[in-house]
């Protein structure tokens, strides 16, 4: 599993990441067939080009003709007008035989553009799809979303990483585009193979276990008194422990919460007890701590909301995970080095995230738009801009205390309300078409030149 992320909305990010997913075929569960396999999947950016226009997208994996009048009456209910069912051109010839006899009919619901701000479209989208699930449940009726988002599009299926392309005939379309790619390929261990378990999931791919999943869900559960009742029942009783962090994921980004900062509170650093952590970041894990418990284990996670793009590891570094960077403004992480085609003389920066503070545990990719670069208080004390070969950069008093700072792109939401520490607001770091890559203890203005 990984992401690759590149400076310029094309082809080239999906191409990789179809690329790389071969690549680590290797690394996943295989049916005597030889094509069936546990699951592999890319999560992308809406490809507005390929699909004709500007639109949020609604993938349904539908296994009940009834699914999507269902779908179209929840988004109408919810003030959205599903324009078209776009049936996903699929080669099935390239499963194996197991995959075929479970497949899904596969939908492309194409939804109206809303002239409202893009977040709350997005928590508009979600609680609509919520609701179509709750109806679904209620009704017999058998379906899943892989994906309903104006930002993001996921591509997944019962099949080895070398079949995913071959598969999915949108993944050879030039017209495909998107600026990032986060791929995986599933070897399944606790739950069986299925069409839905395939990852990417909707916000994250996930490598390992969550050894503590079952006093997390138990957890959600008893905390689902203060959610509206539309959004309770958040974790997915038929999902496995990555589908469950991604349900619990998904909710608190959909309630306002920053990506990444949602992913350092539900699988925190190894906070308690130590003297090298800036106050701030520190006093960040211990507020958290009060929200939730940790979903512990040993995991490598790729994560994006279609603005964001990053990576992280549990506390214990127990999954691997390596990461380069190109002078272009090109960056990949992945399970594996060398999965993602780099030129060795064009790779300025590579390394590989440990759990260890002391170096990169977090690593997000931010394309940024604006014209001017905005002042941002500095938390640490001090501060400065710095200028090198490849780029800008912004250096605090304390570099550790940077990430928390740059990665805090507004007030940080308690599970229902809002964080007392509202006061670490920076305003948002802003170039026209610049690449942002930042870690928890630093920060990197990409210039792709």
């Amino acid at each position: 599993m990984g992401f690759v992320s590149t400076p310029e909305l094309g082809h080239y990010a999906v191409e990789l990441g179809a690329r790389a997913l071969a690549r680590l075929a290797h690394r996943g569960g295989l049916d005597a067939d030889g094509k069936s396999g546990d699951g592999a999947g890319l999560l992308i950016q809406v490809p507005s080009r390929l699909l004709g226009g500007d639109f949020a997208v609604a993938c349904v994996f539908e296994w009940d003709e009834r699914a999507l009048t269902l779908i179209a009456h929840a988004m109408r209910d919810a003030g959205m007008q599903v324009l078209e069912w776009r049936r996903v051109p699929v080669d099935a010839s390239s499963l194996g035989e197991r995959a075929r006899e479970t497949m899904p009919g596969i939908w492309h619901g194409l939804i109206a553009r809303s002239d409202e701000d893009a977040d709350r479209w997005e928590s508009r989208l979600y609680r609509a799809r919520r609701a179509a699930e709750r109806q679904a449940s209620a009704s017999g009726v058998r379906m899943y979303f892989p994906s309903c988002s104006s930002r993001t599009l996921v591509y997944k299926g019962l099949m080895a990483g070398t079949r995913l392309a071959d598969f999915y005939l949108d993944l050879q379309d030039p017209d495909c585009e998107s600026r990032l790619a986060v791929f995986h390929q599933r070897y399944s261990t606790n739950t069986m193979p299925d069409w839905r378990l395939a990852q990417p999931f909707r916000l994250l791919a996930h490598n390992g276990e969550i050894n503590t999943v079952g006093a997390n869900r138990a957890w959600m559960r008893a905390r689902e008194a203060e959610l509206e009742p539309e959004l309770r029942e958040v974790v997915w009783p038929e999902g496995s422990d990555s589908a469950s962090l991604d349900n619990a994921l998904e909710l608190l980004v959909r309630r306002g919460w920053e990506v990444s900062e949602a992913l350092m509170s539900l699988v925190p650093d190894a906070w308690e007890g130590r003297g090298d952590l800036a106050p701030a970041v520190r006093d960040f894990y211990r507020y958290q701590s009060t929200k939730f418990e940790p979903w512990d284990g040993p995991a490598a996670l790729a994560f994006s909301d279609g603005v964001v793009v990053g990576a992280a590891l549990d506390r214990n570094g127990l999954r691997p995970l390596r990461w380069a960077r190109t002078r272009q403004g090109m960056v990949a992480a992945a399970s594996e080095a060398g999965v993602v085609t780099m030129e060795p003389s064009e790779v300025v920066e590579r390394g590989r995230l440990p759990a260890c503070v002391r170096t990169v545990r977090i690593a997000v990719l931010r394309t940024l738009q604006g014209t001017q670069r905005a002042s941002a208080p500095n938390v640490c004390g001090g501060g400065s801009e710095f200028r090198g070969s490849n780029g800008i950069g912004v250096a605090g008093g304390d570099a550790r205390c940077e990430g928390i700072r740059l990665c805090t792109l507004g007030a940080l939401p308690g599970f229902m309300g809002r964080s007392p520490y509202s006061a670490i607001q920076p305003s948002r770091i802003a170039y026209r078409t610049r690449l942002a890559v930042s870690w928890t203890f630093s920060f990197f203005i990409s210039r792709p030149r």
